[in-house]
């Protein structure tokens, strides 16, 4: 029994002898080290998602306010075109010759 327990001894001391000198594994560093620029590339990409995200809400915005804008200039336009047609129309009645006055028919004519 003692020769089991002392080999299971030797073995556990063996064990973390091995654990404590050899050393870490060599492209957990590495891994360490993509990961990380991975997370901060996946923040970046998040920020600039956002930044995005919020451009297009306010282009959005200003797309919505030049639509009622136009709406508005065009209505102002065609209400603008029927007054012009309307002071057109007038002034070709102005410059219209007058009518020639009807001949006069005078009963008192005499004859003589």
């Amino acid at each position: 029994m003692k020769s089991n327990s002392r080999i299971l001894a030797f073995l556990v001391a063996a064990f973390f002898t091995m654990a404590f000198t050899i050393p870490g594994c060599p492209d957990m560093d590495s891994l360490n080290q993509r990961l990380d620029a991975l997370e901060k590339q996946a923040n970046a990409n998040k920020k600039q998602t956002q930044e995005i995200a919020d451009q297009l809400r306010i282009l959005n915005d200003e797309h919505n306010t030049m639509k009622t804008l136009v709406s508005q200039v065009s209505q102002t336009v065609l209400e603008q075109k029927d007054a012009l047609e309307k002071v057109n129309a007038a002034m070709a009645a102005r410059r219209a010759p007058p009518p020639a006055p009807a001949p006069s028919k005078s009963k008192s004519k005499r004859h003589r």
